[in-house]
């Protein structure tokens, strides 16, 4: 039976996401939904780099404003996608070029003291960009009745669990985040192990924060490393491991990208292949997990139970400003965040879900305000 991919948001990560699913072994359809001309030209280049190297899957562009929640539903019902990888947020993070102070960042648009107070104040002060629009398609998923899987990209440590809670349905998993951690270790260990990259295996639970901040701030997280049935866990200075990560900058998006389609071509084959996912089935922070056609399950190691687990990620969140997230999906700031960004105008100790589309409006004018005094 032929296999179908509906990517929803065709910008940076999407142009190199379905480049790698245009020369992925087991998917046949890949469905583009976008608003942008540019998405259509974007994937009209795919089909025609993929066609050198000997691939002719199927695409189609469909125009679609995934904020049309009836319209979504009634293009999914149509394509009956087995998987969707959404790679839609109202604003991407990577605009306001947030980095660490004192960070020599040529691109930064922000005057500097905002962008310091901003990054104290943690990744989530800019949530209503994040949720917004993966809650809409997790709604039009479900108004639409059909069986697929969700693959989310927009700070999914954090709305994975918001969407779960708040629409009774989510994505499956997210991708990036510690998972790009993840791969990173494992590579470094393969080479210095002289191992094969397959007998390396990390059993790692951490969140969005770790991936942001690093450990230098305290950010709790679990790490075990196997080479094949041997923990060499010990052998490495664990810190020092963290310290290969990139900074933040374009070179990432290919990678995120990688992180995205490998969780669509596990849940596409049927795999059952030991990963790394933020988010599984709504659970807050980044765990391992095996993937089938399923779903996802969390696979941990045995002196880690899943209670144990969920609080690390619940406490690495507080230092992305997240102090919890209620049963309704209500995110409530940290004091600490709380504070920081009143200071700058945003008064704003808990974010409703009816409230996604005014508080943005109002980020929306904030940002404005501060793009207005780095130009005086």
């Amino acid at each position: 039976m032929a296999k179908t991919v509906m990517v929803f948001g065709l910008g940076e990560v999407g142009q190199w996401a379905i480049e790698f699913l245009a020369r992925s072994e087991g998917v046949d359809n890949i469905f583009i939904a976008d608003n942008k001309d540019r998405a259509l030209y974007r994937m009209n280049g795919t089909v025609i780099s993929s066609a050198y190297q000997g691939f002719s899957k199927k695409f189609e562009f469909h125009r679609s404003d995934i904020s049309d929640i009836e319209a979504t539903a009634k293009l999914l019902e149509k394509t009956k996608p087995d998987v969707i990888l959404s790679l839609v947020v109202v604003q991407s993070p990577l605009v306001l070029r947030i980095t660490r102070p004192g960070t020599d960042d040529p691109k930064a648009v922000l005057p500097e003291d905002i962008r310091d107070k901003l990054w104290a104040a943690g990744f989530s002060v800019f949530l209503p960009y994040q949720i917004l629009l993966p809650a809409k398609l997790a709604q039009a998923v479900k108004k639409s009745g059909i069986q697929t899987h969700i693959v989310n990209a927009s700070f999914p440590d954090v709305v994975g669990p918001v969407v779960w809670k708040h629409v009774g349905l989510g994505p499956v998993v997210g991708l990036g985040n510690h998972d790009i951690y993840g791969t990173i270790i494992r590579k470094h260990v393969s080479m210095t192990e002289g191992v094969p990259l397959k007998d390396v295996v990390l059993y790692f639970v951490g969140s969005h924060a770790l991936a942001e901040r690093g450990t230098e701030e305290g950010i709790p997280f679990f790490l075990k490393i196997l080479s094949g049935d041997n923990d060499i866990t010990g052998k490495y200075d664990i810190k020092s491991l963290f310290s290969c990560m990139p900074t933040n900058n374009d070179g990432e998006f290919s990678a995120t990208a990688a992180s995205g389609v490998q969780k669509v071509m596990a849940l596409i084959r049927d795999t059952n292949e030991l990963i790394h996912a933020p988010a599984p089935n709504g659970l807050i922070g980044g765990y391992p997990v095996r993937l089938t056609a399923k779903g996802a399950e969390v696979v941990l190691p045995k002196e880690l139970t899943l209670e144990q687990a969920v609080k690390i990620n619940e406490e690495a969140e507080k230092f992305d400003g997240i102090e919890r997230i209620k049963d309704d999906g209500t995110v409530v700031y940290t004091n600490k965040t709380y504070s920081i960004m009143k200071e700058l105008g945003y008064d704003c100790k808990e974010l409703a879900f009816d409230e996604l589309e005014s508080r943005g409006k109002e980020l929306k004018k904030l940002q404005e305000k501060w793009l207005a005094s780095k130009k005086r």
